[in-house]
């Protein structure tokens, strides 16, 4: 049999030079950068433009729900429901703006802090509440999954799984060499699940 490759290309290069996170809105390819905010991409990432009017520069994670976008960073959570046309900030309830992960699960956003664990909120963004039951971490570095079973990476926690929509959580450990869990981690944890 014929072995297949995969094809890579390298895309047009934003202003940005690090890509933390990206996400399909629709059609569109959505990247977030750590020094210049957000750009967009409605050709397959042949060509980028800007689409970071209202955020600041450092953007570390970026999701979408159905029609509205987030993003997030040390300056809070903020939402676009315009394409990313233009960002507010959408931070009420969330006492610490550090964020570092989101995940949206059905009607539920989710974003993780940096200090102050997990909030949700049911309300696109508009308000946010604490959801660390059973959490015994402040950091939250990564969010994977989504329905019965979600995955939050932390530093130093480990993983913990919440099966009610965020609301409680249970640490997840068995086999873990490291207790600081990124995105990538997380991804193989539920390869192996």
């Amino acid at each position: 049999t014929a072995m297949m490759q995969a094809q890579w290309t390298q895309s047009i290069q934003t202003e940005g030079r690090f890509v933390t996170a990206m996400t399909l809105h629709g059609d569109t390819l959505f990247a977030a950068t750590s020094d210049s905010g957000v750009y967009r991409s409605t050709d397959h990432g042949n060509t980028w433009s800007a689409a970071k009017t209202g955020l600041p520069r450092d953007i570390l994670t970026i999701t979408s729900t159905g029609t509205v976008l987030f993003a997030g960073r040390d300056a809070g959570v903020y939402r676009s429901t315009n394409h990313g046309g233009t960002w507010t900030p959408t931070n009420t309830g969330l006492t610490n703006p550090a964020v570092y992960a989101l995940l949206v699960t059905g009607t539920t956003l989710l974003a993780g802090t940096a200090g102050n664990g997990v909030f949700r909120s049911t309300d696109n963004g508009a308000s946010w509440t604490p959801s660390n039951t059973g959490m015994a971490t402040a950091v939250i570095q990564a969010f994977a999954g989504g329905g019965s079973n979600i995955f939050a990476g932390t530093r130093s926690g480990g993983v913990y799984r919440s099966i009610d929509n965020g609301i409680t959580w249970t640490q997840v450990n068995i086999g873990l060499t490291s207790l600081n869990v990124l995105a990538r981690q997380v991804g193989k944890i539920l390869q192996n699940l």
